[in-house]
C-alpha cells in the first residue's frame, strides 16, 4: 500500500509534464552547407522577423552575393550593386528560395511534428518548393536539416 502512496504523486507529476519538443525557433545566425545539384554551397543565414538574410560564401563565383527577403520582396546585393524584385523573380527551386519558402511556412505554423530521434525532432511540411521534412534540437527548437526529397535537397544548419 506504501508503494502505490509513493508511485501516485511521480505518476501525476510525470502526467502534467509536457515530453514535447521545443518551439522551432524562427529567429537565428547559422551557417548552413549543403550540396544541391551536384554544388557545394555554404551561406551565413540571419533570419529575424519578417527578414532573412542570405550571404553566399561557396561557390567561389557566388562569394560576396547577398540575398534580402523581407516579406515576399527580394534584394540582392553584390558589392555597390543592387536589385529589388518580388521574391518570385527567382526559381522557386533555387537555393536561396528554398530556404526562404521553408522558413516562410515554418513561421506560419505549417508544419507537423512527425516524431523523434534521439536529440532530434522531425517534421514535416510544405511550401511553394515542395514538401520538406525538418530536423531541430529536440530541446532548443534550433533547426539543423533540411531536406526537400523531391529535388534531391539537402541543407545542414549550424547555429552561431
Amino acid at each position: 500500500m506504501k508503494r502505490i502512496i509513493l508511485i501516485l504523486p511521480i505518476l501525476i507529476i510525470m502526467s502534467a509534464c509536457s515530453f514535447s519538443p521545443a518551439k522551432l525557433q524562427t529567429e537565428f545566425n547559422a551557417c548552413v552547407e549543403s550540396e544541391y545539384n551536384e554544388v557545394k554551397i555554404k551561406a551565413d543565414i540571419k533570419s529575424q522577423n519578417h527578414k532573412l538574410q542570405i550571404e553566399m560564401k561557396k561557390p567561389d563565383n557566388l562569394d560576396g552575393y547577398i540575398y534580402i527577403y523581407n516579406n515576399s520582396r527580394l534584394t540582392v546585393k553584390y558589392k555597390e550593386l543592387e536589385l529589388e524584385s518580388e521574391s518570385e523573380y527567382l526559381p522557386k527551386n533555387a537555393f536561396t528560395n528554398i530556404l526562404y519558402y521553408v522558413l516562410s511556412s515554418i513561421k506560419k505554423g505549417d508544419v507537423t511534428f512527425s516524431g523523434e530521434n534521439g536529440e532530434k525532432a522531425e517534421y514535416n511540411g510544405k511550401c511553394k518548393s515542395g514538401n520538406f521534412i525538418i530536423h531541430s534540437d529536440y530541446n532548443t527548437g534550433y533547426i539543423s536539416d533540411i531536406e526537400l526529397k523531391s529535388l534531391g535537397f539537402k541543407a545542414h544548419l549550424k547555429n552561431k
